[in-house]
């Protein structure tokens, strides 16, 4: 099964695939045409941060612009300017290296400890940039199990028919690997193993 394409989550934090800034985001009028592209960079600041640019012709940005106008009422100033700042002076760029680095050795550690403890159980393939894995099982009572047990081990998951729009979807699970460091992530994913066990 190929990893589906996780748009939001994986084009704003393809900073782990090192590529800065990330790929933009096409933007679709009414008319069905990609009129320009968006990036949202608030989250390698603050996830609560909601800034971005557009590129496209100027009829379009200013109807957003208008768009934004009705909805928002008025901008948070104070932050886009301390934003700014951080882009000015470079401070953003220093951040984005870093944090570039911490989740690049994450994603490879989390590689090593999913073929650690799930190796008989999941396939998978390192992505190239955002936070999680896409994990594929072959044996899908193996996936049953895990959904089963791993709340009562203290793992919350979705099940994964939940996000299906039709019953024949592929399944499987996303899992983030971002916020953890790598004997966390591995005893997480020791826990899927022991929900897994038969």
């Amino acid at each position: 099964m190929k990893p589906p394409v996780d748009g939001c989550a994986d084009a704003l934090s393809g900073a782990v695939a090192g590529v800065l800034p990330v790929p933009a985001m096409p933007v679709v009028c009414c008319c069905g045409c990609c009129c320009g592209c968006c990036w949202l960079n608030g989250e390698l600041l603050l996830p609560a941060l909601r800034i971005g640019y557009i590129a496209a012709p100027p009829a379009f940005i200013d109807a957003v612009a208008h768009g934004i106008s009705l909805t928002d009422g008025m901008g948070n100033t104070l932050t886009e300017d301390a934003a700014a700042e951080l882009i000015e002076n470079g401070e953003l760029r220093r951040h984005a290296r870093k944090v570039t680095q911490i989740y690049a050795a994450r994603r490879l550690a989390f590689a090593r400890s999913l073929d650690e403890e799930l190796r008989d159980i999941v396939t998978y393939r390192i992505p190239d940039g955002g936070l999680a894995f896409w994990l594929s099982f072959p044996d899908l009572k193996t996936l049953d199990r895990i959904e089963a047990r791993a709340p009562g081990l203290g793992v919350s998951v979705a099940d994964s028919r939940s996000f299906a729009t039709t019953p024949e979807a592929p399944r499987g699970l996303r899992i983030g690997f971002a916020s953890l460091q790598e004997e966390e992530a591995r005893a997480a994913l020791r826990t899927l193993a022991t929900a897994a066990r038969e």
